[in-house]
């Protein structure tokens, strides 16, 4: 089992973050890709997690798999299906019709296909990638882990394959679902994964240390934020790794930031992030019909000299009001639902 490290609930503490403000406060999480980044950098660290725990285990072949599905389905099945269940009762715009494909974790390509609106459960189409991961992943990474070049061949080959298609659009049938798609999307989860076999026992070289390495890391990261085209979905997973690795060891050159990842309240935030990604569309759109925005409607804005512009920025009080109510929901749900079932994960899967 790897060992646990703090920061990386930081990492997933600022991936949340980058997706709440782009729901949250979209006039601004447009401009910078914030969805985009957040997913991404969830991707990036689920490939370095899972490709770590499986290259590493010592289980034989049918027991590892048996170990890792059954541990990932106590994580995610639960809260997943339990959130599926109370939308549907609550009749949530676009759950019923397309319960087949969320229930099958395929949604994503639905999501495509159909040309899906942006109903409140459009972000579903991330955990799909997940999960068709999570299926197949293991068979590569266990089959090969006692021959490293041969895996590592395979995923610089594949991350290859990635990088051409979405800069040439080289598989046509494929180009509309590059953004929900496992294929190209499992591009950001190799690189993940190769960071997991490369930095699993080092850290980064000392060319990557320091402050002008560093710079140029924020610099590519801020680039990713403007880029429209393709281009990000290249650039950023690396970028992220790096992020990833300097968090992991405590490596930025501003302290403050090794600060800031290994925050016990900042960490908590990444601990809770699966039900804060649960939760915080459909919550936003209940909120907003029932309770913020009959409210905002009642302020006389066009009455208040120089207000009257505010009641298009509603976003300034959205987003800390949605963002709290989704902390403290997904709190209560990582307390009473998930931790518990978290718990039997080594009774049965030890």
């Amino acid at each position: 089992m790897l060992k646990y490290y703090k920061a990386l609930d930081g990492v997933r503490a600022v991936a949340i973050s980058l997706v709440l403000l782009q729901h949250y406060a979209y006039i601004v999480g447009k401009q910078i890709n914030a969805g985009f980044l957040g997913v991404d950098l969830f991707f990036v660290l689920s490939g370095f997690l899972i490709t770590g725990i499986l290259f590493f285990s010592k289980e034989h072949f049918g027991s590892a798999y048996k170990k890792f599905l059954g541990r990932r389905a106590l994580r995610i099945f639960p809260l997943y299906y339990g959130s599926l269940l109370i939308l549907y009762l609550l009749n949530t715009p676009g759950i019923r019709p397309w319960i087949t494909y969320l229930l099958s974790y395929t949604f994503n390509y639905a999501t495509v296909y159909f040309d899906i609106p942006m109903y409140p459960i459009i972000h579903f189409w991330s955990l799909g990638i997940e999960e068709q991961f999570y299926i197949f992943w293991p068979f590569v990474v266990l089959l090969l882990r006692n021959q490293l070049k041969w895996l590592l061949a395979l995923m610089l080959g594949l991350a290859v394959l990635c990088i051409v298609h979405l800069q040439f659009h080289i598989f046509k049938a494929i180009e509309p679902y590059d953004y929900v798609s496992l294929f190209p999307r499992i591009y950001s989860l190799i690189v993940g994964g190769l960071g997991a076999l490369i930095f699993s026992n080092r850290t980064l070289p000392q060319k990557l240390k320091g402050k002008f390495p560093e710079i140029l890391m924020w610099a590519g990261l801020i680039v990713c934020m403007v880029i429209r085209s393709n281009m990000k979905m290249i650039l950023f997973p690396p970028l992220a790794l790096m992020f990833i690795i300097k968090a992991r060891d405590g490596l930025f050159y501003w302290n403050d930031v090794n600060v800031l990842m290994n925050n016990s309240r900042f960490g908590y935030i990444g601990r809770i992030s699966y039900g804060m990604y649960i939760f915080h569309y459909p919550l936003a759109y209940y909120l907003s019909i029932y309770v913020f925005n009959p409210l905002w409607n009642l302020i006389p804005f066009n009455s208040i000299d120089g207000l009257g512009f505010l009641y298009y920025q509603s976003w300034i009080l959205r987003l800390p009001l949605y963002t709290i109510s989704v902390i403290i929901l997904a709190h209560l749900s990582y307390r009473y639902l998930e931790a518990p079932v978290l718990a039997l994960k080594n009774r049965y899967f030890a």
